[in-house]
């Protein structure tokens, strides 16, 4: 019998890792993107190696500030990484995988952003529209007839 908990059926796709952060915060004074945590501290409170963490930023997994040759991790770098133990850990996701994952959420907020961008436009060329209408226009004239 395996000892990983009930939770590894989840999918990995569904997880949202603004949710997870939310609700794991440490509950370090620091918030945000001010480095602040030397790598010794960061790996103490995510319970891992300090080489672990090296490794996650090799793989791009995690990208802490530099103070010369010293890492310092924000908060949201100390999230990022619970996250990525949440992913490996509970859901059983191997580095390779939580890469993907990233990237294509990555992708998926970009394309929100187009999609954001759009729906913007669209709502401005409707008002231009109502308000030319409002006037007084012919509707053929609106379509361009």
């Amino acid at each position: 019998m395996s000892d990983r908990p009930e939770s590894h059926n989840i999918d990995p796709a569904n997880v949202d890792p603004k949710h997870f952060e939310a609700q794991h915060k440490t509950s370090a004074p620091n918030t945000g993107d001010k480095p602040v945590y030397a790598i010794s501290v960061a790996a103490d409170l995510v319970n891992m190696h300090p080489q672990t963490l090296r490794q996650y930023e090799r793989r791009g997994l995690v990208q802490p500030q530099r103070d010369g040759k010293n890492r310092l991790y924000s908060q949201n770098d100390i999230d990022r990484i619970m996250y990525i133990q949440k992913l490996t850990q509970d859901l059983g996701v191997n580095l390779a995988g939580v890469e993907e994952i990233s990237r294509l959420q990555l992708e998926l907020e970009r394309q929100k952003q187009k999609m954001q961008s759009e729906i913007q436009r669209l709502h401005q060329q409707i008002s231009v529209m109502e308000d030319r209408f409002d006037d007084g226009e012919s509707l053929e004239s609106l379509e361009g007839g």
